[in-house]
């Protein structure tokens, strides 16, 4: 198994974990595909991963309850 799959990616929304963050999105989007927040959430992760490649779009929980991610050092 590479490095990258070693981390967890837990669902905000519940208390699924998931080995990939492809893993994780398809989850929000299928099962919390009605909630306004899953969408943002998918968004906000895919332009922190955009935005910062090395965190792979990793959020703190503070960000993801703000809705902004913080800048990168």
């Amino acid at each position: 198994m590479s490095s990258h799959m070693d981390p967890r990616h837990n669902c905000p929304l519940c208390a699924d974990t998931y080995e990939t963050e492809s893993d994780l999105r398809v989850h929000l989007e299928v099962e919390h595909r009605k909630s306004e927040l899953a969408a943002e959430l998918v968004s906000l992760y895919e332009r922190e991963r955009d935005r910062d490649p090395v965190a792979e779009g990793h959020l703190s929980t503070q960000e993801l309850e703000e809705g902004t991610p913080t800048p990168s050092a």
